[in-house]
């Protein structure tokens, strides 16, 4: 299941914390004996190689299967998985074993062969798929820890309060300037000590100086201009970076004034409205399977203060009705690669609409080290089981078990790549404990984001249980088979 299992990359989807410590009263046993009953058991001196290969009903190969190799004799077991390629081996002394393939979506094989000593053996298994179940246990008690986290809530709810007069103020943020020559700007209450949203109402200009040629030839070509000049009377600003504190510094504290409310509540409505039946390529990018919940982003920084701060400013251009200017470190559009700065024309009215400009930092270019091969995920996929049920209605239900590694230290807050129409119904850690998640209507900003208890650690796996159904997902393609839509987002 972002960033992505699915990618639901990713689609910008670990127990996360260990599991409690429980005092046991433990045996202690020689290990000269232990040692001594595993060679004799398993490592004789005339020992074979059992080997086999295992492929799905497509012929492909049939990663992570289990192998149980069970003496009948003793009954001695020995677990194993196959690899990328489908194969496993195993060093056997002479007997007769029982040997059991499983894999999650396949019917189970069992297989008796016979090791003889010094001759290798070896198995071809062709796995057939298990019937398909009409129904799944998805409890949904978890629903009510739906966006539930009380920062979020805060974030997603608050009005703007704190009201400033600006004039000629000047914000510059790497290829991009921003000018406030005369107007207003709110600010949205603080959440955990940080102001994060603001809306302007006034007179302004945006440009955007391209850092490297190539790229100004390209907005040459998709804009008709080499820079961007964009004059705006209303301008709504996001940012986890020092924002706040740099306007209050050249402005001058002034009365709550309408207007900018009300830019504020437009702009909300503008990015909290997703499509299901996207009208361009860019739309279905921007608000299809990865549509961005602001909120939730903002708050994955809040969470973790190591994180650099990112900015996006959503501009209400006089020319172009939707320009969204975006500054962030860990990506400004991960879909399509890791470069941090971007400016996209979302108006689908528009012949002009398009990503306009995509590009690493000016001092990265400057400094001759961008690359498109930066690492800007949170958490990398170990393994995954999905197991699914599909009803007569063609209604999806499905359990996914996800073992994750953390890429970086602090994180809280983990985008997942899931379909919107999907809903989540129940998000938990080992042994079970339910925790908060982020996932509005499939109508709105309905993106998928895990709100873990506690920070992560660098390097360490977690475990993570989520349980979700939903339709509009899957297709009957005849014969017991059924296709899938969002293949990447499931």
């Amino acid at each position: 299941m972002s960033t992505p299992v699915p990618q639901l990359r990713s689609s910008r989807p670990s127990a996360i914390l260990p599991a409690p410590v429980t005092a046991v009263t433990t045996r202690k046993i020689p290990l000269v004996f232990l040692l001594a009953s595993w060679s004799v058991c398993w490592l004789p001196l005339r020992a074979a190689t059992l080997s086999g290969a295992v492929r799905d009903p497509s012929g492909a190969a049939a990663f992570n299967a289990l192998v149980i190799i069970r003496n009948e004799a003793g009954g001695e077991e020995r677990r194993i998985s196959t690899d990328k390629t489908g194969h496993f081996a195993a060093d056997l002394p002479p007997g007769a074993y029982q040997v059991r393939i499983e894999l999650a979506g396949f019917v189970t094989v069992e297989r008796r062969v016979v090791i003889e000593a010094s001759k290798p053996a070896s198995l071809e298994i062709d796995l057939e798929l298990a019937e398909t179940r009409t129904e799944l246990n998805v409890p949904g008690k978890g629903a009510e820890l739906a966006n539930s986290d009380p920062n979020y809530r805060a974030l997603r709810d608050n009005p703007p309060k704190e009201t400033y007069a600006v004039s000629h103020l000047v914000l510059k943020r790497d290829a991009g300037s921003f000018i406030l020559k005369s107007g207003h700007i709110i600010f949205v209450p603080a959440v955990l000590g940080r102001v994060t949203m603001a809306a302007f109402s006034g007179d302004g200009e945006f440009t955007l100086e391209p850092a490297v040629s190539t790229e100004r030839g390209y907005l040459h070509m998709i804009a008709d201009q080499d820079t961007v000049h964009e004059s705006f009377n209303r301008l709504v600003l996001c940012f986890t970076d020092d924002t706040y504190q740099e306007i209050r510094a050249k402005s001058e504290k002034g009365p709550d004034v309408a207007p900018e409310r009300d830019v504020l509540n437009d702009f909300r409505k503008r990015v909290r409205h997703r499509s299901e039946d996207p009208r361009s390529l860019l739309e279905y990018l921007l608000t299809y399977e990865s549509v961005d919940n602001v909120d939730a982003d903002i708050l994955a920084d809040l969470y973790n203060p190591k994180h650099t701060g990112f900015f996006s400013a959503y501009i209400f251009g006089r020319k172009h009705s939707d320009l969204r200017f975006h500054v962030r470190p860990r990506g400004a559009l991960t879909q399509l690669g890791p470069e941090e700065v971007a400016l996209i024309s979302a108006d689908v009215q528009s012949n002009q609409e398009g990503i306009w400009y995509l590009a690493h930092f000016q001092n990265e270019y400057k400094s001759g080290r961008p690359s498109s091969r930066e690492e800007k995920r949170e958490i990398h996929v170990e393994r995954y089981r999905i197991e699914t049920a599909i009803s007569k209605r063609q209604r999806l239900t499905a359990i996914a078990e996800l073992a994750i590694t953390a890429l970086d230290d602090g994180d809280r807050v983990i985008k997942f790549d899931l379909l919107p129409s999907l809903r989540v119904t129940r998000v938990s850690l080992p042994p079970g404990k339910e925790i908060a998640y982020v996932q509005e209507r499939r109508k709105e900003d309905g993106s998928f984001y895990v709100i873990l208890p506690e920070p992560v650690a660098r390097g360490h796996e977690y475990k993570l249980t989520i349980e979700y159904e939903g339709n509009k997902v899957i297709e009957d393609a005849g014969g017991g088979n059924f296709a899938v839509g969002a293949r990447t987002s499931w």
